[in-house]
C-alpha cells in the first residue's frame, strides 16, 4: 500500500491556535479495499490505522452490504469490536477519525432500531473527541425531536450550522422546534435560510420573513390537496404540472 504524507494545518481539538498534523493521502492502489468484506476492512484498520486509513471510507458501505446479506448481527459485533480496540488506545488523529465514525455508524444503527437514548450517547461521544463533525449534532438533534425535547434539538442544529453554515435545511427544523416549544416568533424569523449580511436584522419577525413562512404553508396547503387528485385521475401532461403551478 502506497501513501504520501502531507503537512496541513487542521483545527486544534483542545481549542486554541490551529495544529500541524501529518494528513495521509492515498493513492491510486488504494482501490483494493472495495473487495474486502465488512470484518476485513475492521481486521485492516485494527492491524494498521494509519496505512491501511483508507478503508475507514468503506465502512458504511460494507457493514450495510452485510445487513443485506442478513449478518446484521454479526456486523454489529465487529463494529462494537473495532471501536472497543481503538477506545483502548491512546488518542491521536487518526483514531480519533475512526472512533468519530464508528460512533456515528452505531448511533444511526441504534436510532433506526429506535433506541433514541442509547443513540444519543454515541453520538456525544463523537463531540467529546472530535471538535468538527456536524453530522454528530444533526443526528443528535433529530434524536432529541424524536424524544420530544425540542430545546436541546435546537440547541444541536445551532451548534451543526455553527461548524456547516451551508446546511440550510437546518433552519427548517429548528422553526418546526420552535414552534412545538410555542415560540412562534422565534419560529417565524427561523423559517428561512436568510443571508449572512441580513442574519442580525431578522432575529426579530419582519414583513418579509411573515411572508416567506406564509408562502411556505401556502405550499404546502396546495400540494395537500392537488397530489391525491393528480394519482386518482388519468395521466395528462397538464395535469401533472398541478401541483408545481
Amino acid at each position: 500500500m502506497m501513501w504520501k504524507k502531507e503537512f496541513a494545518l487542521v483545527r486544534n481539538p483542545e481549542g486554541g491556535e490551529p495544529k500541524y498534523f501529518y494528513v495521509l493521502e492515498a493513492t491510486n492502489d488504494s482501490y483494493r479495499f472495495q473487495k474486502y468484506g465488512f470484518k476485513q476492512i475492521c481486521n485492516a484498520l485494527i492491524k494498521d490505522p494509519e496505512d491501511n486509513y483508507y478503508a475507514l471510507d468503506l465502512l458504511d458501505e460494507k457493514f450495510y452490504e452485510e445487513c443485506k446479506r442478513g449478518q446484521e448481527t454479526k456486523a454489529i459485533g465487529e463494529l462494537q469490536r473495532l471501536i472497543n480496540y481503538f477506545e483502548s488506545k491512546p488518542l491521536d488523529f487518526t483514531s480519533r477519525e475512526i472512533l468519530a465514525q464508528s460512533y456515528d455508524l452505531m448511533g444511526v444503527i441504534l436510532k433506526d432500531e429506535e433506541k433514541l437514548k442509547e443513540a444519543v450517547e454515541y453520538f456525544n461521544k463523537i463531540t467529546k473527541i472530535h471538535d468538527c463533525y456536524p453530522g454528530a449534532y444533526w443526528m443528535l438533534g433529530e434524536c432529541y425531536t424524536e424524544l420530544n425535547e425540542p430545546e436541546k434539538a435546537i440547541k444541536s442544529w445551532k451548534k451543526r450550522l455553527e461548524l456547516a453554515p451551508e446546511t440550510s435545511d437546518v433552519y427548517f427544523d429548528i422553526a418546526d422546534a420552535y414552534e412545538k416549544l410555542g415560540k412562534k416568533e422565534m419560529a417565524i424569523s427561523s423559517s428561512y435560510e436568510p443571508s449572512p449580511i441580513l442574519l442580525k436584522p431578522f432575529a426579530f419577525p419582519s414583513p418579509l420573513s411573515i411572508f416567506f413562512l406564509s408562502l411556505r404553508g401556502v405550499i404546502a396547503t396546495w400540494q395537500s390537496i392537488t397530489y391525491p387528485l393528480v394519482a386518482i385521475l388519468p395521466p395528462s401532461p397538464i395535469l401533472s404540472l398541478i401541483p408545481f403551478l
